[in-house]
């Protein structure tokens, strides 16, 4: 039996991703009883990995509870109208990233959405229910080891407030299904 099937999975990774992980966490590790001085190998990075409405670990923060959408599970955005990603990503590396959009709270939203990387706006493009951007930090030599912050963001003429009739109290903005990362191969 591999380590690896010890774990239980998420539904994004394929087991393989994960037992090469631990690959490289074994490796350092015995880099590290044995001793070795220096920076460590940088562990093997997936190609690729989603996660869906109901196993959402980083967004918490500002998210309403699960509902079911016909056949999917969804979250809506709110009360701020920002979809944050708090990534612990390899900053010599790129990524997309490509957010499946089920709702939008007012109509005409679809050009209302901002991407944002580490506080900067990105291109973006907003296709098919799906608002794509790509993460590459052009300092990663200067931040090695810390945290990137992605996010998608609703401009605020699309955002929907409730009024004192509306029975649903919530603010919202976009409700979505599914993140996924993508490594991008230079």
């Amino acid at each position: 039996m591999k380590l690896a099937d010890k774990f239980e999975l998420s539904r994004g990774r394929a087991l393989d991703d994960i037992e090469q992980e631990l690959q490289g966490l074994r490796a350092e590790l015995a880099g590290l009883k044995a001793g070795a001085v220096g920076a460590a190998t940088p562990p093997p990075v997936a190609s690729s990995w989603r996660y869906d409405a109901t196993e959402f670990p980083f967004f918490s923060e500002n998210v309403y509870a699960l509902e079911v959408a016909g056949d999917q599970m969804k979250r809506w955005v709110g009360p701020e109208p920002r979809l944050s990603l708090d990534l612990r990503l390899r900053r010599d590396l790129r990524y997309r990233a490509e957010v499946r959009v089920v709702d939008i709270a007012v109509p005409g939203g679809e050009g209302g959405f901002q991407a944002v990387v580490d506080g900067e706006l990105v291109p973006h493009k907003f296709q098919a229910g799906v608002a794509i951007f790509d993460i590459q930090d052009n300092l990663a030599a200067f931040r090695r080891g810390a945290g990137l912050n992605a996010a998608l963001v609703m401009d605020e003429p699309f955002v929907r407030r409730p009024s004192d009739a509306d029975e649903d109290r919530r603010i919202l903005s976009f409700s979505i299904s599914s993140v996924r990362i993508s490594r991008l191969d230079d």
